[in-house]
């Protein structure tokens, strides 16, 4: 039987249904644990459900003054009483078909959506958190349905409504978040504009404000300053975090091996591809060659812009939080990846992303990173990718033995 990325896409999606049913289990019958979200994720869904969100006053605590949009959504799990595991394995199924909807926007048909979905929903840098509250999950969705949205335009008030709440619900999430949607408008502005009206604007205005400025507003009204407890040359916050002193940058060219060492532990295959996407595309725009690459000119745009917007944010000088931080890259690489699935359909390599997108699956559970794994993924790549010319030039080295 001939192996096509059709069967590898069920075979994925299955792995993918079997990590689901299996973080089930383990979400139902475990507890929270992680950092982050007892020290601030938890209370602050708390503080909505009391009513302190309003006019709060957290003292110490200052990382509940964050926008909480996404914690809306853990306010509901304790409301019900549901398990809070499952906070990030609800993301992580909407994170699924968000990304699945968006590869349908570009063009996929349905089994290759379902590959480039799995193959998001199950980056190692994703379902580390899955037992977690942290937002960063969530905010990748609401993303990705901005995304969406800003890709396929509608000549309708409820398109304008629902990019509406999209891009509140993502500018509520947390403090990066306002940047990524104003790249987003900005690269897409002309969709944007393209049905817009008097009325929708103001539809649209409202739930931004509703589901994310509403946070900021707080914040100034409450202590003074809309991003507490950011330090800035308008507005006075904390000075001294050693996390915000240390911002991505920096951590790059102080510690550059652990930084790289993350990066690759949390990417993995698509790592090395990642980084070689932009050169691939500006090069192919140098000569001439960019007809086929115009699909994905605006997301490599995005992605770049996004990536400076990463810099920024905060790391810290350990490898752990070298490691954590990783989890502020969605908007960065999701579009990378993405492109890098147009670019494998343009030049008919869907078998090629298929075996890829398996091995880095099959590797998540069977191995445990480490750098010299990099000696593994780079002949791996290569040859996945040159399957024709190795078979050409074994045939040739076979037929010159028998020759002889």
């Amino acid at each position: 039987m001939k192996i096509t990325a059709k069967i590898i896409s069920k075979i994925v999606f299955l792995i993918f249904i079997y990590f689901i049913i299996h973080s089930l289990f383990l979400g139902i019958t475990t507890k929270p644990t992680e950092g982050d979200s007892l020290y601030y994720h938890i209370p602050i869904a708390e503080s909505i459900l009391s009513g302190q969100f309003i006019s709060p006053d957290y003292g110490s605590n200052f990382h509940q003054y964050f926008p909480a949009s996404a914690e809306l959504i853990l306010a509901l799990f304790i409301k019900f009483n549901i398990p809070l595991n499952l906070y990030n394995l609800l993301g992580i199924i909407f994170l699924f078909l968000s990304s699945f909807y968006l590869a349908l926007a570009v063009g996929f048909k349905k089994q290759y959506s379902y590959l480039f979905a799995s193959c998001i929903s199950m980056l190692q840098t994703i379902i580390r958190w899955v037992h977690a509250q942290t937002v960063d999950i969530w905010l990748a969705v609401f993303y990705l349905i901005s995304l969406t949205l800003l890709l396929k335009p509608k000549n309708s008030h409820s398109y304008y409504l629902k990019l509406g709440l999209a891009l509140g619900l993502l500018v509520g999430t947390k403090y990066s978040a306002p940047l990524f949607a104003l790249i987003l408008l900005t690269t897409f502005f002309k969709n944007f504009c393209r049905f817009l009206t008097f009325f929708r604007i103001v539809k649209f205005s409202l739930l931004i404000i509703i589901f994310g400025l509403f946070w900021y507003l707080r914040n100034y009204l409450v202590i003074g300053n809309p991003f507490y407890p950011l330090h800035t040359l308008l507005f006075k916050g904390i000075v001294g975090n050693p996390i915000i002193q240390t911002p991505i940058w920096k951590a790059i060219l102080y510690y550059p091996r652990s930084m790289l060492n993350a990066f690759f532990g949390e990417y993995m295959i698509w790592s090395i591809i990642i980084l070689l996407t932009p050169l691939f595309y500006f090069r192919s725009f140098l000569l001439n060659q960019s007809k086929r690459l115009v699909k994905i000119k605006n997301l490599i745009l995005v992605s770049l812009a996004n990536f400076l917007v990463f810099l920024i944010l905060p790391s810290g000088d350990s490898y752990q939080l070298h490691v954590s931080q990783f989890r502020f890259s969605y908007p960065v690489f999701i579009p990378m990846i993405l492109s890098i699935f147009i670019l494998a359909l343009e030049y008919k390599k869907e078998t090629e992303i298929a075996i890829l997108t398996l091995a880095n699956i099959l590797i998540l559970g069977s191995l445990s990173y480490r750098p010299k794994l990099l000696f593994i993924y780079l002949p791996f790549v290569y040859v996945v990718f040159n399957q024709n010319k190795l078979t050409k030039l074994y045939n040739n080295l076979k037929k010159k033995i028998y020759e002889k």
